[in-house]
């Protein structure tokens, strides 16, 4: 998913919307105050893998919505869209269930196992601008880690 040319983006939408308490709490501003909503979804050889939500802050004077309404590739969503203004993020990973419209979207069942990564990016002054969440059918993602020192032998092969 993560490799340059594996996988593409497509805008669903983008709208301005008036924050809600949740999404205040999240990006640490006021109830009402205006965010970019975006969706979209993430396809890997032209099969729907991740569907993608985004709360944006609202403000003008940053390129910031442009250059992630412009992301055409996963890295480019992870990395902090077209080389914008984030410095860094915190990624959550949780168990949850597909939603109706995210079966419709993802090509699968309501109530199917999957994974929800939420997300927090953060600009060069540690203050939050992006809030939003992946939503991947549980048989499409897979986690892999190393636990331990491998041997630097085996390391080479």
């Amino acid at each position: 998913l993560f490799r340059e040319g594996q996988s593409t983006v497509k805008l669903l939408e983008a709208r301005i919307t008036s924050a809600t308490e949740r999404t205040a709490d999240k990006l640490a501003i006021e109830v009402g105050d205006r965010t970019v909503f975006i969706r979209r979804l993430i396809f890997q050889s032209e099969k729907p893998i991740l569907l993608h939500r985004e709360h944006v802050i609202y403000d003008p004077a940053r390129p910031l919505i442009e250059a992630e309404m412009g992301v055409t590739a996963l890295r480019g969503l992870l990395n902090g869209g077209g080389g914008s203004d984030l410095k860094w993020g915190d990624l959550t990973v949780e168990a949850t269930v597909l939603t109706e419209e995210e079966a419709v979207l993802l090509h699968s069942e309501a109530g199917v196992p999957a994974f929800q990564l939420e997300h927090i990016f953060y600009d060069f002054d540690d203050r939050p601008v992006s809030w939003g969440w992946f939503i991947c059918s549980g048989d499409r993602l897979r986690f892999n880690a190393t636990i331990g020192i491998p041997d630097q032998e085996e390391a080479k092969s």
